[in-house]
Protein backbone atom coordinates (compact mmCIF):
# COMPACT_ATOMS: atom_id res chain seq x y z
CA UNK A 1 0.00 0.00 0.00
CA UNK A 2 1.48 3.34 -1.05
CA UNK A 3 1.05 6.12 1.35
CA UNK A 4 1.60 9.38 0.30
CA UNK A 5 1.83 12.41 2.82
CA UNK A 6 2.03 15.97 1.57
CA UNK A 7 4.65 18.85 3.72
CA UNK A 8 3.32 22.31 2.43
CA UNK A 9 2.01 25.17 3.43
CA UNK A 10 -0.63 27.46 1.46
CA UNK A 11 0.89 30.26 0.93
CA UNK A 12 4.04 31.95 1.20
CA UNK A 13 3.70 35.38 2.22
CA UNK A 14 7.09 36.51 1.91
CA UNK A 15 6.86 35.66 -1.85
CA UNK A 16 3.19 37.43 -2.68
CA UNK A 17 4.50 40.30 -1.01
CA UNK A 18 7.59 40.85 -3.28
CA UNK A 19 5.22 40.06 -6.46
CA UNK A 20 2.97 42.49 -5.11
CA UNK A 21 5.87 45.27 -4.81
CA UNK A 22 7.74 44.03 -7.98
CA UNK A 23 3.82 44.59 -9.97
CA UNK A 24 3.24 48.40 -8.38
CA UNK A 25 7.26 49.36 -8.76
CA UNK A 26 6.31 48.25 -12.81
CA UNK A 27 3.44 50.20 -12.85
CA UNK A 28 4.97 53.08 -10.72
CA UNK A 29 8.14 53.45 -12.97
CA UNK A 30 5.41 53.04 -16.12
CA UNK A 31 3.24 56.46 -14.89
CA UNK A 32 5.83 58.33 -13.55
CA UNK A 33 6.99 60.00 -16.69
CA UNK A 34 4.17 61.11 -17.47
CA UNK A 35 3.27 63.16 -14.57
CA UNK A 36 6.41 64.25 -13.93
CA UNK A 37 7.64 64.16 -17.73
CA UNK A 38 11.01 62.88 -16.76
CA UNK A 39 12.04 58.98 -17.35
CA UNK A 40 12.80 57.51 -13.05
CA UNK A 41 16.53 56.17 -14.24
CA UNK A 42 17.16 56.24 -10.59
CA UNK A 43 14.90 53.49 -10.07
CA UNK A 44 15.40 51.16 -12.51
CA UNK A 45 18.34 49.51 -10.37
CA UNK A 46 15.63 48.82 -7.71
CA UNK A 47 13.40 47.61 -10.20
CA UNK A 48 15.25 45.27 -11.62
CA UNK A 49 16.81 43.68 -8.21
CA UNK A 50 12.71 43.43 -6.51
CA UNK A 51 11.96 41.66 -10.29
CA UNK A 52 15.00 39.21 -9.87
CA UNK A 53 14.53 38.70 -6.07
CA UNK A 54 11.21 37.87 -7.14
CA UNK A 55 11.64 35.68 -9.97
CA UNK A 56 14.53 33.88 -7.35
CA UNK A 57 11.87 33.00 -4.69
CA UNK A 58 9.34 31.53 -7.75
CA UNK A 59 11.76 28.95 -8.29
CA UNK A 60 11.56 27.75 -4.79
CA UNK A 61 7.68 27.31 -4.25
CA UNK A 62 8.59 23.80 -3.77
CA UNK A 63 7.17 21.37 -0.88
CA UNK A 64 7.90 18.02 0.05
CA UNK A 65 6.18 14.67 -0.47
CA UNK A 66 6.60 11.38 1.19
CA UNK A 67 5.83 8.07 0.24
CA UNK A 68 6.77 4.37 1.43
CA UNK A 69 9.92 4.12 -0.26
CA UNK A 70 10.66 7.80 -1.49
CA UNK A 71 10.96 11.18 -0.73
CA UNK A 72 9.81 13.95 -3.52
CA UNK A 73 10.70 17.43 -3.67
CA UNK A 74 7.94 18.97 -5.99
CA UNK A 75 7.39 22.47 -7.23
CA UNK A 76 4.20 23.93 -7.17
CA UNK A 77 2.59 25.28 -10.26
CA UNK A 78 5.60 23.20 -12.30
CA UNK A 79 5.56 19.03 -12.27
CA UNK A 80 7.96 19.01 -14.78
CA UNK A 81 10.44 20.33 -11.89
CA UNK A 82 10.10 17.32 -9.53
CA UNK A 83 13.36 15.50 -7.78
CA UNK A 84 12.57 11.65 -6.68
CA UNK A 85 15.02 10.27 -3.77
CA UNK A 86 14.69 6.76 -2.44
CA UNK A 87 15.74 6.39 1.22
CA UNK A 88 17.99 3.54 0.31
CA UNK A 89 19.90 6.36 -1.53
CA UNK A 90 19.90 9.00 1.33
CA UNK A 91 22.85 8.90 3.77
CA UNK A 92 21.20 11.23 5.97
CA UNK A 93 19.24 15.33 5.45
CA UNK A 94 19.94 18.45 7.13
CA UNK A 95 16.93 20.65 7.74
CA UNK A 96 17.14 24.68 8.30
CA UNK A 97 14.60 26.59 8.64
CA UNK A 98 14.48 30.48 8.57
CA UNK A 99 11.60 33.21 8.03
CA UNK A 100 12.56 34.45 4.91
CA UNK A 101 13.82 31.35 2.95
CA UNK A 102 11.35 28.71 4.42
CA UNK A 103 13.14 25.43 5.06
CA UNK A 104 16.78 24.42 3.79
CA UNK A 105 16.50 21.05 3.30
CA UNK A 106 19.94 19.00 2.84
CA UNK A 107 20.42 15.68 1.22
CA UNK A 108 23.47 13.60 1.99
CA UNK A 109 24.36 10.93 -0.22
CA UNK A 110 27.31 9.67 0.26
CA UNK A 111 30.50 12.00 -0.02
CA UNK A 112 27.77 14.74 -1.59
CA UNK A 113 24.99 16.94 -0.43
CA UNK A 114 22.35 18.60 -2.28
CA UNK A 115 20.52 21.61 -0.87
CA UNK A 116 16.83 22.44 -1.65
CA UNK A 117 14.86 25.96 -0.81
CA UNK A 118 11.51 24.98 0.46
CA UNK A 119 9.57 28.08 0.58
CA UNK A 120 6.33 26.23 1.09
CA UNK A 121 7.71 24.34 3.81
CA UNK A 122 6.96 26.24 7.19
CA UNK A 123 8.36 25.51 10.57
CA UNK A 124 4.84 22.79 11.74
CA UNK A 125 5.60 21.10 8.39
CA UNK A 126 9.38 20.49 9.12
CA UNK A 127 9.09 19.19 12.45
CA UNK A 128 6.20 16.74 11.15
CA UNK A 129 8.62 16.01 8.00
CA UNK A 130 11.46 15.57 10.73
CA UNK A 131 9.36 13.16 12.72
CA UNK A 132 8.62 10.89 10.16
CA UNK A 133 11.82 10.92 8.14
CA UNK A 134 12.92 9.30 11.50
CA UNK A 135 10.89 6.84 11.76
CA UNK A 136 11.83 5.63 8.52
CA UNK A 137 15.37 5.25 9.73
CA UNK A 138 16.67 7.99 8.15
CA UNK A 139 19.02 10.37 10.20
CA UNK A 140 18.27 14.08 10.28
CA UNK A 141 20.16 17.17 11.60
CA UNK A 142 18.63 19.88 12.83
CA UNK A 143 20.41 22.91 11.67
Amino acid sequence: MNSIKNYRKKRCLFYDFMKVSSILLGIAMVITPFITGKLPIIAIPGFVSVLYVTLLFRRSLQYVILTDVSLIIRHQKNPKYETVVYFSEIDSVNLEYSSIDGCKLGIKRGYITKDYTLLLVGKKEMGELKKDLENYGIHVWEL
